[in-house]
């Protein structure tokens, strides 16, 4: 089986020189890797051409701007191999990761499988970091009971950051949906489980994520996200998405609207609560002021 790594980027210089010396050490070697750089303005496609990495093909494609859906799909086009596994480009994936995705394949052919992305947590990180580890692990704790059996519709999911489908099956699904611009990877979960494709999730297929969020950019993270859902709806006529934002009303309506200030968002990325704080109830606050602005209110604090 011939295995053809995708990694799409937009301005993901600094990032893709780490996720390449990641794929350099597994212990399955993919047959190529194909970079997508989605009209990128910092020399991107330039550097890689300069650098050297001990991979058996490494092609770079360019293109204009098109998003998620669109450069997923370009990499796709114009992969040689019959496996395609799909990389963010703040990824590094554990050196058996690309061997587990394949092992996979092998035992459920016509699958769609993902892999874990775990964001590293350390003491001296800014709390945020930290925080946005915690949420990964919560996430994660629901495909726990999954260990070799397909999702079932309540958590049928898959994650663009690190997944594998054979080329055969993105082909007959048509891809990601290019009028996205987000959750592109959710609505192909939902397209493929609609059809009788088995989805499964395995932890040990994980990769760590190198991502790094401030409150308020991942405040602006969960505004884009909230209207990719919107989005969804109204592409799917009649159909709604389970991860649809309902905004409450009531007291419930004004507690959140308490957290909708500029001074909230501040203190988080300050790491004014790290000392005043236990980290339970840190991370309950960061809850209610990232949720507060950035899914429930995203028009009444404005960011730059």
């Amino acid at each position: 089986m011939i295995i053809s790594v995708i990694i799409p980027t937009y301005n993901g210089k600094h990032k893709l020189v780490h996720i390449l010396n990641s794929l350099e050490h597994q212990s399955c070697i993919p047959d190529e890797v194909v970079i997508v750089v989605d009209g990128s303005t910092d020399g991107t496609a330039a550097f890689l051409r300069e650098q050297k990495f001990e991979l058996p093909a490494l092609r770079i494609i360019e293109q204009e701007n098109g998003g998620r859906a669109k450069v997923r799909n370009t990499g796709a086009q114009h992969a040689q191999g019959d496996l395609l596994v799909f990389f963010d480009d703040d990824m590094r994936p554990d050196q058996d990761c690309i061997k587990i995705h394949l092992e996979h394949h092998i035992k459920f052919p016509g699958t769609i499988l993902t892999g874990a992305q775990i964001d590293p947590s350390e003491p001296e990180m800014p709390d945020m970091r930290r925080y946005k580890a915690f949420l990964t692990r919560k996430w994660e704790e629901k495909f726990l009971a999954f260990v070799e059996r397909p999702l079932n519709k309540e958590v049928v999911t898959i994650t663009g950051a690190n997944f594998s489908i054979s080329a055969k099956l993105f082909d007959e699904l048509g891809g990601f949906e290019e009028q996205l611009r987000d959750a592109e990877d959710y609505d192909m979960a939902v397209r493929a489980f609609d059809k009788g494709i088995l989805l499964y999730y395995n932890h040990t297929a994980f990769a760590w994520h190198d991502d790094v969020h401030t409150c308020k950019s991942y405040i602006k993270r969960m505004r884009e996200y909230a209207k990719a859902q919107n989005d969804l709806n109204e592409l799917n006529d009649g159909y709604e998405s389970k991860y649809t934002i309902k905004v409450p009303t009531g007291l419930k309506g004004l507690f959140f609207r308490f957290f909708c200030h500029p001074f909230w968002i501040w203190s988080v990325d300050a790491d004014v609560w790290k000392k005043l704080l236990p980290e339970k109830w840190r991370f309950k606050l960061y809850d209610f002021v990232i949720t507060a602005n950035g899914s429930f209110f995203p028009e009444i604090v404005k960011l730059s």
